[in-house]
């Protein structure tokens, strides 16, 4: 995930009137109190000079520390994949969902976006949330030819960023619009609505960041029209449209997350907020 420079010094506000989403708020910063963790990823965008490619002494000592974290997080990934095959089969971390990877992260202190996101979705389930799940963004590109106006061309990439969408009960997600959503994003620092949370990864993402996606897309374009038509384009013909969409990797049943939850609460109490906070946020 390519950051921009400007986003160093972006401090996220928080003054909204919608009281779901101020409580989706309070419970993400619960999950990051109770799951404190450093992150290869963020030490890499925000620590490391605005010109990267320079080898100075801050440079190589931030990615050094980068590369040591990096590897703490991939050593935890590794021992949860054995884990699933070894622990024995009552082992409640092993039969629930997310068990084992908010283990890693108590454990380790450490984790990427992906661990900062099963953190708010285990804080969520545990304050009863359940119509909550674990996002990726992606970027889909379209070539649309400009005389006809066809979209000749269009596929989604992976921009390697996880996060959390919920409800908050109000509608289940499989019938849910996108203004009845709202993002959890712990890795970046923010809760929003849907609308608003891609506003802010645009503002995020460098103006570089899509360059290679693009460039990749306009060569497997070009193959495409000439294997099928043996035609060779002229990309001056077509306009490239590209937006943020979002897709959910991991598909739990409504039962498996109470199951989370009922696990995040016993586990981790200071996930679950007390009835008075809730209220005085509200």
């Amino acid at each position: 995930m390519k950051i921009s420079n400007d986003f160093i010094n972006y401090q996220t506000s928080f003054g909204t009137r919608n009281k779901y989403i101020r409580e989706a708020d309070d419970i993400r910063r619960k999950a990051g109190t109770t799951f404190p963790r450093i992150s290869s990823t963020y030490v890499d965008d925000f620590y490391i000079s605005a010109n990267p490619q320079r080898k100075t002494p801050r440079n190589e000592r931030v990615r050094e520390i980068s590369k040591k974290i990096e590897h703490r997080i991939e050593t935890v990934r590794d021992i949860i994949k054995d884990q699933q095959y070894y622990l024995p089969p009552s082992d409640e971390r092993k039969n629930t969902p997310y068990g084992l990877n908010l283990y890693g992260v108590e454990l380790s202190k450490a984790g990427n976006c992906k661990e900062a996101a099963i953190t708010a979705l285990a804080a969520l389930c545990a304050n009863g949330y359940y119509e909550s799940e674990r996002a990726e963004l992606f970027l889909k590109t379209q070539f649309i030819n400009k005389k006809t106006g066809k979209i000749e061309y269009e596929a989604s990439d992976p921009l390697d960023h996880s996060f959390v969408l919920t409800t908050m009960n109000r509608k289940p997600l499989a019938k849910a619009r996108e203004k009845d959503l709202i993002v959890l994003d712990p890795w970046i620092g923010f809760t929003d609505s849907l609308s608003g949370a891609k506003g802010r990864f645009k503002q995020v993402y460098s103006d570089d960041s899509y360059d290679e996606i693009t460039s990749f897309r306009r060569s497997m374009f070009r193959l495409e029209k000439v294997k099928k038509e043996n035609i060779l384009i002229n990309f001056d013909d077509y306009d490239i449209k590209q937006k943020f969409i979002i897709k959910t990797p991991d598909l739990y049943t409504p039962y498996q997350l109470r199951t989370l939850g009922n696990y995040a609460q016993n586990k981790y109490h200071s996930l679950v907020k007390t009835p008075q906070s809730t209220q005085a946020n509200i």
